[in-house]
């Protein structure tokens, strides 16, 4: 699939309707950070984002970091930390569902198929039942899958990370870090692959 298409328009439409949200915190785009201490960039380029599973910018983006992913797989590590925003209902439910997901080693999968179906669980009144189907589809043990999505552990790491991102100056989702540098959003995939071959070649 191609997704070699500017994300700009949709993001404008997105940031009208929703907001891509600020949190009132000034923004510290162009920056550099230190980056969490999990976060090992010693082995090359490391590609963090900050995301919400409802968050419609988000979504956007979803397509064509995945492609990225796959196109610099074994050069860039992409990595993803909670930061699900307070006014969507459902944030943090599909948080513990994408964790439990990765505790059974589907994480990505299961990213995949919370942004592709946000429209299906972001209102719903029972999320985990639709992750469930996800889950099921994914060939993930059910009782673990709830198991982990209720579990204490998971909502701990998702609140941590959501502070985490607090104290390094994130406001909005989906923020962007490269190697500790918090970056101004591209606008499209051709944008995000000449900063991607920029660093390789250094």
């Amino acid at each position: 699939m191609n997704y070699k298409f500017t994300i700009i328009g949709v993001i404008v439409i997105v940031g009208v309707m929703f907001g891509l949200v600020y949190l009132g915190t000034k923004s510290n785009q162009g920056g550099q950070i230190t980056l969490p201490s999990d976060i090992d960039t010693s082995q090359g380029i490391k590609f963090l984002e900050y995301g919400d599973f409802q968050c419609p910018a988000c979504a956007a983006y979803n397509p064509i970091l995945m492609t990225l992913k796959e196109e610099y797989a074994g050069r860039i590590e992409f990595a993803y930390k909670h930061f699900p925003l307070k006014q969507h209902k459902n944030a943090e439910p599909s948080a513990y569902a994408a964790e439990a997901a990765r505790n059974q080693g589907k994480f990505w999968e299961m990213d995949i198929l919370l942004f592709s179906g946000q429209n299906e669980w972001a209102n719903s009144e029972k999320p985990l039942e639709i992750f469930k189907k996800y889950a099921q589809s994914l060939d993930l043990n059910i009782d673990t899958f709830v198991a982990d999505y209720n579990s204490s552990e998971i909502k701990k790491k998702v609140s941590s990370e959501y502070a985490e991102g607090v104290g390094l100056g994130v406001n909005s989702t989906p923020t962007f870090f490269i190697n500790g540098k918090k970056i101004n959003n591209p606008g499209s995939y051709e944008e995000f692959k000449s900063i991607f071959e920029q660093l390789i070649q250094k």
